[in-house]
């Protein structure tokens, strides 16, 4: 009966158009930052700072978005923290969870006390079945890119489509592949610390100091 009950909470109209209403009054919080996101996304408990925009098919739960940041269709973030100017390709997934590796199973059945694929509660428990991950500022991360938790991608840093990112990515650096390796940094080291000095990702576009920046090559 609890499972029957569950299904049709889940799979009810009421259900969805409870979560499209409320997607609305968000919005027009949202709003008032000139933030947008699409009706068709799915954002829980997440903070989205000013002019950030959410398209469609995206599902936030428990992050920060950044101002200016952009997220693209049907990616996937938990527990993130997401700086100023941030570009997130599409299908990104980003903290996902982890599965314990020392234990007799991986299936969360047998540890996970909350979960709902049993219907009853494990005597067992795994401490770190979810993470967290921080991206600095002006970090653009390609299409189909995988973040594992627990890590913390520097300011500037560019992921290549495709990527898997098992450590952390030092600012700068553009990394590719699986699993992700560095590549090469887009800047020079002068100029790597003259944009990080600036801090121009905490201004808004037309208070950046491009006088200042003009030579960054």
């Amino acid at each position: 009966m609890k499972n029957k009950l569950y299904l049709l909470l889940t799979f009810s109209p009421i259900f969805w158009l409870i979560g499209f209403f409320l997607s609305i009054l968000c919005n027009l919080n949202w709003f008032k930052k000139r933030s947008l996101v699409s009706l068709s996304s799915f954002v829980y408990s997440s903070e989205l700072g000013e002019y950030s925009r959410i398209f469609n098919g995206v599902i936030l739960r428990r992050s920060e978005v950044g101002k200016y940041s952009y997220i693209a269709p049907k990616s996937n973030i938990v527990n993130t923290k997401i700086g100023n100017y941030c570009s997130i390709g599409p299908n990104v997934q980003i903290c996902l969870g982890l599965h314990p590796l020392n234990f007799f199973s991986t299936h969360p059945c047998f540890y996970d006390q909350g979960n709902f694929l049993y219907g009853k509660k494990s005597p067992h428990k795994f401490n770190n079945v979810l993470g967290s991950v921080t991206i600095g500022n002006d970090v653009w991360i390609g299409a189909n890119v995988i973040i594992l938790d627990n890590l913390t991608i520097g300011d500037g840093a560019v992921i290549a489509a495709g990527a898997v990112v098992t450590k952390n990515i030092k600012p700068f650096s553009i990394v590719v592949g699986v699993p992700a390796m560095h590549l090469r940094f887009r800047l020079s080291k002068e100029d790597r610390a003259t944009v990080t000095r600036s801090n121009w990702w905490n201004d808004s576009p037309d208070m950046v100091d491009f006088d200042l920046l003009k030579n960054i090559k």
